[in-house]
């Protein structure tokens, strides 16, 4: 017998059981029933507004890095 699983995308196969997991969450919600009954979000990830604004500082940092990176290894 043949082993398929190398050959299915693995991104599908996830897919393939998100309506069954949709439906009838088993493995989550019954974790959570007794002590978060209703779902909650986060609505922010940062703790603080000074670590939003660190995240987008070095996330711009790494942008003009690459960038810089890019310029130099492809001279015109």
């Amino acid at each position: 017998m043949k082993d398929t699983m190398r050959d299915e995308d693995p991104r599908e196969a996830i897919l393939k059981h998100a309506d069954a997991a949709s439906s009838d969450p088993f493995w989550i919600a019954p974790a959570y029933q007794k002590t978060q009954p209703k779902t909650v979000m986060a609505d922010n990830v940062y703790e603080d507004e000074n670590e939003e604004d660190r995240a987008s500082k070095k996330k711009s940092a790494r942008i003009e890095y690459f960038c810089f990176l890019f310029t130099i290894s492809n001279p015109k």
